[in-house]
């Protein structure tokens, strides 16, 4: 006669003997996500090493204060910088600006004739800088006229893709 309950641990022996090993196995594993458009896996590999606003990440600002951002990579290439303000509404300011690998770069608009100016709307504005090694094509792809995380996320993926060597960091601060 057959008796169920015999069979049942059997089942459950020859399950922990496949499964166990496999467990094992598995908890050497490490997981990684990577953050948007990124072709590194992991800190280790990241490209760039650091990126905040020049008062540190999650600063305050007055409407009308200057700003600029600072950054630190690996290799030398080049960053732009993108916007995504309380509002949802995406802008680039600031667009294939060299940075020299290794070293604190500061990024205020002033290579570029201008200097950077805190605007409204009050509230959390996030900043994302894209890092690949060599310019991006300005035709490809237009920030202008996007709006909310997808279309962000979206239009900095299609600036970077071309590039095998590829980064983007985040930081935020707030207008008062």
């Amino acid at each position: 006669m057959h008796d169920p309950l015999r069979f049942s641990r059997a089942r459950r022996r020859w399950s922990l003997a496949f499964v166990l090993p496999l467990l094992v196995a598995l908890a050497g594993c490490t997981v990684t996500f990577v953050g948007p458009g990124s072709a590194v896996s992991g800190d280790a590999n990241r490209v760039i090493e650091s990126f905040e606003a020049r008062a540190g990440e999650g600063a305050s600002y007055r409407v009308g204060e200057e700003i600029s951002f600072r950054i630190r990579t690996r290799v030398d290439g080049y960053v732009t910088l993108t916007s995504l303000g309380p509002s949802g509404d995406v802008d680039v300011f600031a667009r294939n600006v060299f940075v020299s690998a290794r070293r604190m770069n500061v990024i205020d608009g002033r290579d570029q004739g201008v200097v950077f100016v805190v605007e409204p709307p009050r509230g959390w504005h996030r900043v994302r800088a894209s890092f690949t090694p060599s310019r991006t094509d300005t035709g490809r792809v237009s920030f202008r006229g996007r709006a909310g995380e997808d279309a962000w996320l979206a239009a900095i993926r299609i600036d970077i893709e071309p590039f095998e060597i590829r980064d983007v960091a985040e930081t935020r601060f707030y207008v008062r």
